[in-house]
């Protein structure tokens, strides 16, 4: 009973009756049952999967497939219905679940205890029935077939069969469906695939075929593998299945040819007699045999025709084509006939095919004969057989049609020279012909055999005849040439001078037999002297030079001297011989000229602005100094003038007249320096030198203006200027600096030119001389930093360094300052408010602060000190958190994640206040309060571990803990423990039937270690993808399957005897091993070689084979590899070692064998061999010009009988053999010299002498028409002076030369020109320079026809000299009106003429009168004046004066938008473009006035002034600048009086003494113009009537406020409002307080806010 129910009786029941005093002293009691609730509950759903060789287990089960239903409601502990979230550990599948079929899925054991303790009470509140309505159904998989791999056979003419596919194993079906591998195969058989042929029949000749499955035949096999390999499920279905669209793939069979050896194609011998026609092979009837032709499958003939051959000759050597000459030839088969004929025989292959046809031509009869003439003039020279051969003419008999004899054999050395005798018999000569006569050349015995020789397709029966030759007679020439020199002295000229060693004048003989020394020396009176006229003059004197010939009365002493060289009687000289002329010359006399200074002073004038002018009759003009005169002789320079001089520069370059101030010079000019040299004929003259020129500066005075205020002392260029007058130009960038050094203390100071730029400024005005003074000021200020100072870091500075900046002696009356944020002033710190500078640049204020601090408390977020950090107070230890840590062993990754969250870590929150550092932003040491759990929260809740099936977990319970703030973090480890499990290693044949196994153990979920050993006679299939480990599961260890293959021994030839397997088999003891075949093979060739002297030598050819056995170690059956050598398979081609003379009587081919082929012998033995040889006739240059063959055999005696060619003859004096001895490797050539016959012509020979018509040393050309042997280039020069008289001069030069006539090719070929004759003042073989009169101001077209030297091939040449005006120049000077020069112009054109021109004027100037548009050349002694005047132009100035009215609080709050008032002023003019002057007209408007403007009215706010009163403004006026200021009515401040002037308001603010109105403009940095007005420092402008107050604040003479003060006194931070303007407000708000005392220290925080 509860105290409530025994009150509740007592009302009830009423005073009636007595009760208990308390509910305890009632002991009856009641009973009540709480009855266990019936409830079924049935887990419902379906999922499923395809095979894939997996069983699935519960943790595989999709979850959201299946659900729990109840038959009634059931209530948790807590009172709601249940409802219970499925995991994989609630439900487990009945049987093993990887095969095809259906199972049952239901809740398990930990599921139903799940569900049962979610009701409390653990689980007993309900009596629990459980059912299921879900399964899991797996659904057969899909497979894929793809065919593929390869196999081979050799062509048997049979077709290939599916033995044959089968054969390597490689050609399998692979099968891919879920757990396959790569043994997942399948082995054709017939009817399962279909052939790549046309017929589709399986293939039986050489080819790649591909082989495709016969898709419908071949399913019910595919399938029946994959139920063996795959299994079987409930009621025998299949695990995987197969349809016709998953197969695909295609495997490759090749018939390889067979090999054919000893492929031999045969013909019958043939023949026939030169024809000069190409053998014709017949290829009818030729027969093809080889070895290994398969039965019925004879080789094809391809179509072989003659071109399939290739052509030798006897010596084996390749022709190019088929032979035409005589000789024994082969036509063997060309190797591509071997592809042809490999081409039409697929089915076989072989490396070579053997097969020649021999051939003979045989040679047809003929004959030769020699014949001809040839003559020449005596040389004093012997004729050689090889002057005369090309004359010589052959003639043959019986040659093919076309065909010419081959005489390249023959040379010179092929004839011999005969004379007749009396009788008119042949008589030898010893040596070739010299003197006058008639000689006959004959064939030499070895020139008629080298003709044979060299027509080798001919038999001739005769080769003989003969060739005459004839020597006549000649004449001599004299020719005088050469050239001689002296220097002019003033003396003539002498012999002794004309034969002087420095000169090579010379008489030449020219005649048979002569040379270079054939030479003679003038004597006096053997020559006359002629000027370049032509003129005959005595010795000359003068520089020139002079023509020497030969006088006909001095030929007695020509031919007296030619006798001694040419001999009595065989060379004549006549008058007409005497030929050339020579050359003398006296030289000009070197003759040094140099210009140089006047020994009187230097030439010169003071700058003026005007070009200088050259004067040769000034006072210290230059002068001319000399050496080289002739002793007597002076220099003439009397007619050089002003014009034969120039200007130069200091390097001798050329410039124009200077102006600028300078030194200059002035030298001689090129045509002056021609005008000296031809008034000095007789000299060579050399000038060099220059004379000076001094143009000197002019002075003048430069001013610096200009001023600057800074505190640094770097100097703004920009604020100083230099002063000039007219005529300096200031150069851009002049630089600035103090005149008495960079000052270290605050002043004035003065500024100066740096010396860089007074440098500049002398540089760009060289012409004057500058005086430079200055009047320009610094103003260097001192700079006051102010710092603030944290007392408690080390007086580390806080914030920016305050800067304030004033001339020395200057005070700031009040500097703003205000203390930093999250600091206070120090304890004894004041604020202060004013400062005086001192003269030091840089001047110190430090202040003292300490820190601000503040209260944190982590549940009160507002005393965060990051408000965007929620973690702050945690990273900064006001907050902390004890954590308990469950840890749990023996658990995989994914039991892991189905542990809930709250049963591995639990925490309880803790929190304590502390005191914050506003600066520092950290928490002050040592302020922290006691921890304090959050919301009282301070248990860890006990639990019971998650179960997992398979799996115990230790403890069994987790307890409850109370925690406290001092507590450390902490941990529990609950441990599970695996089950242990069983599985197996299956060991499986090519099959898949198991032939072993190896036991597996391990616990759940634990990887078990997987080493399989292949039972006894096995060994693992290699490649296969066995695990290294499986992992056990709850159910057992999964079964591992392993592919095992037979054993096997392999055996080498090398292998030990008692290595090689025999006796029982170790895999099956029941069986013995096979005996062994042999593994070795050697077929050998033996080649027996006898040489001509009998000896034998053996030649032995081997080819070693081996193979390998392979013992199967279960089977004991012996599989042998295919035989293979390490050397070449093939006995290789041999050919018989060469034996010089000999040829052997085969040649062994190579032959490929094989480990089958049987040993055989082969038998060579040789022949001798024909030789064959020739006497080659060969030319000059060694080119063959004829031969005669040779034959014979290997060391027989051959003869040799040389026969020059016609038309040449052969060399004398040649070593010519009588015979030769043919060698193994031929005949040698004999080789025999020959040379062409000639005749010489001179321009002399008569016309009936000259060589014409057919050449004798060979008819069938005609000689060529000789050309001219003279020439005579000739120039005219026709000169027409300006008044059209002309003069003609001609200079004319005669060569001769000689033609040589070739007898045997008709060719002409001339001797080099020679000069005969020549006009040329040299008499040599050049035209004389010529050089035009000089006529004044007149230029000839040329001015000097250049002397020319000329041949013989030099054409005729005309040249026409005409007069014209020279070209010269006119000045033209610009002058102003009043005479001066302003420019200059010059004007080139031709003299005398009328000359066109563009006027150009000055810059900005024009003309005062009409400009001509053309001027003569030289009139008015070259000077034209125009008269000019400056240009103008009409220019317009506008003028705007603005007026601004600023509306806003004292606090610089904008109140009202500003309002901007204009008004414009114009006025025109004319602008002077040359001086700038401008000429200005009256404004438009001599004044405007702004109207008054009312202030504008704001609700709440009084205007002060109310209104600003109209100004007038001139265009001299500067802008107006008005501020209107608002103030609340509510505050009790007194207003600003309008229109009072004389009471102003803020003549209360200040209780200060009055300033003057000059002090207080200074003070706060206004100026005060001559007019009168101020300027502040904006640039504004007031009326002159306006006052400065102390204030600094402007006012009208009305006393309207127009400016609330000067930026001079430092701004106030961030407003950007003048200080005055605050010191206005804080007038009036002490006015305010001062009258009524009204405003206390909340009013005034108030207002601040």
């Amino acid at each position: 009973m509860s105290a409530q129910g025994l009150a509740n009786i007592e009302e009830k029941l009423g005073t009636n009756y007595s009760y208990p005093q308390t509910a305890a002293d009632v002991t009856a009691k009641g009973t009540f049952t709480v009855k266990q609730g019936e409830v079924t509950v049935t887990l419902n759903g379906s999922d499923g999967k395809t095979y894939n060789a997996v069983p699935t287990l519960s943790s595989g089960l999709n979850l959201d497939k299946y659900n729990v239903a109840y038959t009634t409601t059931v209530y948790s502990a807590d009172g709601k219905a249940q409802t219970l979230n499925l995991t994989a550990n609630d439900l487990q599948i009945i049987g093993n679940a990887t095969n095809v079929g259906t199972y049952q899925v239901e809740l398990s054991q930990a599921g139903q205890e799940k569900l049962e303790q979610l009701t409390g009470n653990n689980g007993a509140n309900y009596k629990w029935t459980f059912k299921t309505n879900a399964d899991y159904v797996v659904k057969a998989a899909t497979a894929s077939a793809e065919l593929s791999g390869s196999n081979q056979k050799t062509f048997d003419g049979s077709a290939v069969t599916t033995a044959e596919v089968n054969s390597n194993g490689q050609i399998l079906v692979h099968l891919t469906y879920p757990g396959s591998t790569t043994q997942s195969t399948y082995a054709l058989q017939n009817g399962d695939y279909t052939w790549s042929t046309a017929n589709g029949n399986a293939p039986t000749n050489v080819g790649t075929y591909t082989i495709s499955l016969n898709k419908q035949a071949i399913l019910d096999h595919l399938q029946n593998a994959l139920n063996t390999q795959a299994g079987l499920g409930d009621n025998d279905q299949s695990n995987v299945t197969i349809s016709a669209d998953d197969l695909s793939g295609q495997a490759r069979f090749t018939i390889n040819p067979q090999t054919l050896t000893d492929v031999t194609i045969s013909a019958p011998d043939q023949s026939k007699t030169y024809d000069a026609q190409a053998a014709d092979l017949d290829v009818n009837g030729i027969t093809i045999t080889a070895n290994g032709i398969v039965a019925n499958n004879p080789l094809v003939n391809p179509g072989i025709s003659a071109s399939d051959f290739t052509w030798y000759d006897e010596t084996g050597n390749k022709l190019e084509s088929a032979p035409v000459d005589v000789g024994t030839y082969q036509a063997r088969l060309n190797a591509s006939t071997l592809a042809e004929l490999q081409n039409t025989n697929p089915n076989y292959q072989f490396s070579s095919v053997a097969g020649l046809i021999n051939y003979t031509i045989n040679p047809a009869p003929a004959t030769a004969k020699i014949s001809g003439s040839a003559d020449r003039d005596y040389n004093a020279q012997t004729t050689s057989v090889s002057d005369v051969m090309n004359n010589i003419k052959w003639k043959a008999t019986g040659l093919v049609t076309d065909q010419e004899l081959n005489l390249n054999g023959l040379t010179a050395n092929s004839y011999a020279w005969y004379s007749k005798d009396a009788d008119g018999n042949y008589v030898a000569m010893t040596g070739n012909p010299v003197n006058a006569g008639t000689y006959y050349l004959r064939l030499t015995k070895d020139a008629i055999a080298q003709v044979k020789a060299d027509n080798s397709n001919y038999n001739f029966t005769s080769v003989d005849g003969e060739f005459t030759y004839t020597i006549n007679v000649v004449n001599g020439t004299a020719t005088l040439s050469g050239s001689s020199s002296k220097t002019y002295d003033g003396q003539a000229a002498t012999t002794a001078e004309v034969n002087s060693t420095n000169g090579d004048i010379i008489v030449n003989f020219a005649f048979p037999g002569s040379s270079a020394q054939s030479t003679y020396a003038l004597q006096a009176g053997d020559y006359t002297w002629e000027n370049k006229d032509g003129q005959e003059i005595s010795a000359p004197t003068n520089a020139g030079t002079y023509t020497i010939k030969l006088r006909a009365d001095s030929i007695t002493n020509l031919q007296n001297a030619i006798n001694q060289y040419a001999g009595q009687g065989n060379v004549t000289l006549d008058a007409q011989d005497l030929l050339g002329a020579a050359v003398y010359t006296i030289k000009q006399k070197t003759l040094n000229v140099i210009l140089g200074n006047n020994s009187t002073g230097t030439d010169g004038k003071t700058y003026d602005g005007q070009p200088a002018v050259i004067n040769t009759q000034a006072e210290n003009f230059g002068v001319f100094t000399t050496s080289g005169l002739v002793n007597g002789e002076d220099l003439n320079a009397a007619n050089l003038t002003n014009d034969d001089y120039e200007w130069v520069d200091a390097n001798g370059k050329a410039i124009s007249a200077p102006t600028n101030a300078g030194t200059y010079y002035i030298s001689l000019t090129a045509n002056g320096l021609k005008k000296l040299q031809a008034d000095n004929p007789n000299y060579a003259i050399s000038e060099s030198g220059q004379f000076t020129y001094v143009i000197s500066p002019a002075e003048e005075n430069v001013t610096i203006s200009g001023s600057q205020e800074s505190t640094s002392t770097s100097i703004d260029n920009a604020n100083f200027t230099v002063h000039a007058p007219a005529g300096i130009t200031v150069p851009t960038g002049m630089t600035y600096e103090f005149a008495t050094g960079v000052p270290s203390e605050s002043g004035v100071y003065v500024i100066k030119l740096t010396p860089e730029s007074i440098a500049a400024l002398e540089k760009t005005n060289p012409n004057y001389k500058l005086n430079i003074s200055s009047d320009a000021r610094f103003t260097l200020d001192a700079t006051l930093s102010i710092e603030f100072e944290d007392t408690q870091d080390g007086n580390k500075q806080v914030g920016k360094t305050i800067t304030k900046t004033g001339v020395a002696n200057s005070t700031i009356n009040d500097l703003k300052l205000v203390v930093p944020d999250n600091y206070e002033l120090a304890p004894d710190q004041e604020l202060p408010t004013s400062y005086t500078f001192g003269k030091t640049l840089n001047q110190n204020l430090y202040i003292k602060l300490v820190h601000k601090l503040n209260e944190l408390n982590p549940t009160d977020p507002s005393t965060n000190p990051d408000p965007t950090n929620k973690n702050w107070f945690r990273e900064n230890g006001l907050v902390k958190d004890v954590t308990r840590t469950i840890n749990y062993e023996g658990l995989s990754t994914a039991q892991l994640a189905q542990i809930p969250e709250t049963q591995k870590a639990q925490t309880v929150e803790f929190t304590r206040t502390a005191k914050y550092d506003l600066v520092t932003g950290k928490i002050v040491v040592n302020s922290e309060g006691s921890w304090t759990a959050v919301d009282g929260k301070d248990i860890f809740a006990g639990f019971t571990p998650f179960a997992f099936a398979g799996y115990t977990a230790a403890p069994a319970k987790v307890e409850q803990v109370k925690v406290t703030g001092n507590d450390k973090n902490s941990q529990i480890t609950v441990t599970y423990t695996a089950n242990n499990q069983t599985g197996k290693i299956s060991y499986v044949d090519s099959q898949g039937n198991e032939v072993g196994q190896t036991a597996l153990t391990g616990k759940t979920d634990q990887s078990v270690a997987v080493t399989p050993e292949a039972p006894t006679g096995w060994i693992i299939v290699a490649g296969q993808d066995i695990p290294k480990s499986v992992t056990a599961t709850a159910t057992g260890i999964p079964t591992v399957t392993v592919k095992v293959e037979h054993s096997t021994t392999i055996v080498t030839p090398e292998t030990p005897e008692k290595d090689i397997p025999t006796g029982p088999v170790p895999g099956d003891p029941s069986k013995n091993y096979e005996k062994m075949e042999s593994l070795t093979a050697s077929p050998t060739r033996t080649i027996v070689v006898t040489d001509p002297s009998g000896k034998t030598t053996k030649v032995t050819q081997t080819v070693n084979f081996t193979r390998m056995a392979t013992f199967d170690e279960v089977t004991g059956k012996i599989t042998y590899s295919n035989w293979a050598s390490s050397e070449p398979t093939e006995w290789s081609q041999y050919a018989a070692p060469e034996v010089a003379g000999y040829t052997a009587t085969q040649m062994v081919k190579s032959q490929v064998v094989s480990a089958e082929t049987a040993d055989e012998t082969i038998r060579i033995s040789y022949t001798a061999n024909t030789q064959a040889g020739k006497i080659s006739y060969v030319d000059s240059d060694g080119k063959e010009v004829g031969q005669t063959a040779l034959t014979g055999k290997t060391d027989q005696s051959v003869v040799v009988t040389p026969e020059a060619p016609a038309g040449w003859r052969i060399v004398p004096g040649q070593d010519i053999p009588k015979s030769v001895t043919a060698t193994a490797t031929g005949i040698p050539t004999v080789t025999v010299k020959v040379e062409h016959s000639t005749i010489i012509v001179t321009p002399e020979t008569p016309e009936k002498d000259i060589p014409t018509g057919p050449v004798p040393g060979d008819p069938s050309k005609n000689y060529e028409k000789m050309e001219s042997l003279t020439a005579s280039p000739t120039r005219t020069i026709v000169v027409t002076d300006p008044s059209g008289k002309t003069t003609e001069v001609t200079q004319a030069v005669n060569f001769t030369r000689t033609a040589t006539f070739d007898e045997v090719t008709g060719k002409v070929t001339y001797s080099d020109w020679k000069l005969q004759n020549s006009n040329a003042s040299n008499h040599a073989a050049q035209w004389d320079s010529y050089t035009p009169h000089v006529i004044t101001h007149y230029v000839p077209s040329v001015a000097e026809v250049p002397a020319k030297v000329v041949n013989a091939h030099t054409a005729n040449s005309q040249v026409e000299i005409t007069y014209a005006p020279a070209s010269e120049s006119q000045v033209i000077r610009y002058v102003d009106q009043n005479g001066k020069e302003i420019s200059t112009q010059i004007v080139s054109g031709k003299y005398g003429l009328d000359t066109t021109f563009t006027p150009k004027l000055p810059n900005n100037w024009q003309a005062a009168n009409t400009i001509p548009t053309s001027i003569k050349i030289g009139e008015n002694g070259g000077l034209t004046t125009i008269v000019i005047e400056a240009k103008t132009e009409k220019v317009q100035q506008s003028k705007t004066v603005t007026e601004t009215i600023h509306y806003h609080t004292a606090n610089g709050k904008q109140i009202v938008a500003d309002k901007e008032m204009k008004v414009n002023f114009t006025r025109t003019g004319v602008k002077n473009l040359v001086t700038g002057e401008i000429t200005w007209n009256s404004w438009n408007n001599a004044e405007e006035i702004f109207n008054e403007v009312p202030s504008p009215k704001v609700s709440g706010y009084t205007a002060s002034p109310a209104k600003v009163a109209a100004q007038t403004v001139t265009p001299n006026s500067e802008d107006l600048v008005f501020n209107v200021i608002y103030t609340k009515n509510s505050q009790t401040y007194p207003t600003i009086p309008e229109n009072k002037p004389n009471k102003p308001q803020e003549e209360n603010v200040s209780k200060q003494e009055t300033k003057t109105q000059d002090k207080l403009i200074h003070e706060y940095g206004y100026k005060k113009r001559a007019d009168g007005r101020l300027v502040d420092h904006t640039g504004h402008v007031y009326p002159a009537s306006s006052k400065v107050k102390e204030n600094g604040a402007i006012y009208s003479e009305k006393g309207e406020l127009l400016s609330v003060g000067s930026r001079r006194k430092h701004e106030l931070p961030q407003t950007g409002l003048h200080d005055n303007s605050l010191i206005a407000a804080i007038g009036s708000l002490l006015a305010g307080i001062s009258i009524f005392g009204l405003l206390g220290g909340r009013k005034k925080k108030d207002d601040d806010k």
